[in-house]
């Protein structure tokens, strides 16, 4: 699987604390405050991503751990897996399944294979 450049930018150490210090209103990342560009909210996307990951991380949160981030297709499970555990637990459906349990897989496109 291959990763996009946003990815890899996002995924840095130096762009995050940029992304931290825009989040609390301390600094704008792009000179143009509105209208952004589809690039620029891909990498805002990007960068939000990466974010929850170290914040899952620092909090210890089940199924997160360091190597997530260098790898584009842990990322990609993890997504899934946080994803699948926010609508499960929104829904309320306490109910168990019959299927093998969402976090104890991972999904895969025939790119990776």
């Amino acid at each position: 699987m291959r990763e996009s450049i946003l990815s890899m930018m996002a995924r840095s150490d130096y762009y995050q604390t940029l992304y931290r210090e825009y989040r609390e209103g301390r600094l704008e990342i792009f000179k143009n405050r509105t209208e952004l560009t589809g690039l620029q909210v891909a990498f805002l996307k990007w960068l939000e991503i990466f974010h929850i990951i170290k914040e899952d991380i620092i909090n210890k949160e089940p199924c997160a751990f360091k190597d997530i981030v260098n790898s584009p297709m842990r990322v990609q499970a993890y997504l899934v897996y946080k994803f699948n555990k926010r609508n499960k637990s929104s829904t309320g459906n306490k109910r168990k399944r019959k299927d093998t349990k969402v976090d104890e897989r991972i999904i895969f496109t025939k790119k990776d294979r």
